[in-house]
This record gives C-alpha cells, structure tokens and sequence, in this order.
C-alpha cells in the first residue's frame, strides 16, 4: 500500500483530483452480450504518458499515467417505437393498479438443511423459524397482494447432532407435512405486510418444491465440478492496470482580472 500511495504521489504532477479506472482481466467466464465498463475502457482513445510498473513476483501492477481519455459514442439502436393509437393505448391499459417489483434481503441460519432461523429488518430485529430449507428459496421471485418480491438469501449452513435437531421439536415445525414458520416474539413483532410475505414464501415453497430441490441440485453440482476444474486447473495470475490522469478543479482554472485588465 505504502508503495502504491508513492507512485500516486508522483505521477500527481498537476495540482488537481486525481480520477482512475482499472483494467482487470478477466479470468474466466462467458462474455456478456452487453458492453461491460471494461469494454468502454478499452475502447477509449488516450496516451500514456508515464508507467510505473509494481513487481510482484508471478504478476505486475502497472501504473500509467495516461491524457484525457475520449470515450467513443454508444453506437446502440435507441429509436423511440412509435406512439401508441388511442386503441391500443385504451388496450394496453391495465386494468388494476400494476405491482412494484422489490428486493427483500434475508439472513439465514440453516440447519441440516431442515431448519431455517431467519432475520431480516433495518437492524435484523425480525426473527422467525421455519421448517424450509432456505438455501432453495434464493433468486426467487415471490408475488403478494402488494407487489413481485425478489428474494436474496445470506445463508449460512450449519450440520448439527440429531440431539440439537431435536431442540427444534419443540417449535412443532419439524413435522409438517409442509412450509410452516414461528415468529419469535421476544422481540418486536414484524409488521403485517412482512407477515403475508412470509406466508407467501411458504406457499410459493409447497407448490413448487420439487423444482426447487432440483434446480438447487443442479446449481450444487455444478458449483462443485467448476470448484473441482478450477482446483485442477488453478488459472494463471494476470497483471493488473491502473490508468489514471489529473483534473484540475475551478479553482485552478484561469480567470480574466475584472474591467478587463491583463
């Protein structure tokens, strides 16, 4: 860090806010059909005008001071459709008041994958129990009486003895025949909304639990061949490159004197 912090401080040469962009390359994966940050990075037209090069040992770290970058235009098709007829307009119009589509974030304890304890809310102070195993439920899109929630589980998975299972029993979660939930009441209670959003989980569990156990399979066993490739074919480390130029503020830039005067 020390050594970076003193190649910044010698390429600032101009007074002024220094502003940088990195190009990482990328170590594996698909390209995205639509143009990434890099890629306009890469595109833009500059000069380096100075470098400085960190060695690391099997990677390098180069810092180029490089001239204003220009950006080239989007070249993307963003033609306005044509406006609407006042019949398709009259057809197009919902009929009812059209749903909000929101995140909800869940942090989830998950035991043998059997028990979820859950908590969510602006300081975690929601609490609740379930008999789902949470771990199926991230990604999915949940729809209410009140909007589409996308459902975003931190889970954290845990194996316990079958005599802390047990524990459980006595919450009467462990066995339904399908998805029921327990709000700890020790704290404060969550309010109605976040209940029918609960119940909504649960449903949306019972009526497509099989494809949700399958599609959580397939995800596990292709995290474990790729988590195995990699192992076998552990990727080379790449250089990174940090080019950055000055930008001198409005309190450097030149003024003309008042009256005129030179």
């Amino acid at each position: 860090m020390k050594a970076q912090q003193e190649v910044l401080g010698r390429f600032a040469l101009a007074v002024g806010t220094i502003v940088w962009f990195s190009v990482f390359s990328a170590i594996s994966g698909a390209a995205s059909s639509e143009e990434t940050a890099a890629d306009q990075v890469q595109a833009a037209s500059y000069e380096i005008l100075a470098q400085h090069r960190i060695n690391l040992g099997n990677r390098s770290i180069f810092y180029n001071l490089v001239s204003q970058p220009i950006f080239p235009e989007r070249s993307r098709n963003q033609v306005s459709p044509p406006p609407l007829s006042p019949l398709e307009q009259e057809q197009s119009s919902p009929a009812e008041v059209q749903k909000d589509y929101l995140a909800v974030w869940i942090f989830a304890d998950i035991y043998n994958h059997r028990i979820s304890e859950l908590y969510w809310g602006d300081s975690n102070q929601y609490r609740a129990f379930s008999n789902v195993d949470f771990n199926l439920m991230n990604g999915e899109t949940i729809e209410t009486t009140e909007a589409f929630y996308s459902l975003f589980v931190l889970p954290s998975n845990a194996n316990i003895s079958n005599e802390a299972l047990n524990d459980f029993s006595s919450l009467g979660l462990l066995n339904l025949s399908y998805g029921g939930y327990l709000i700890d009441n020790s704290g404060e209670p969550p309010p109605p909304e976040d209940l029918e959003f609960l119940n909504a989980v649960h449903a949306y569990y019972d009526a497509h639990k099989p494809e949700l156990l399958a599609k959580y399979r397939d995800q596990e066993e292709k995290r474990r061949a790729r988590a195995a490739w990699l192992k076998a074919n552990p990727p080379a480390p790449k250089d990174t490159v940090i080019n950055f130029w000055p930008i001198k503020n409005s309190a450097y830039l030149e003024t003309e004197p008042e009256g005129g005067a030179k």
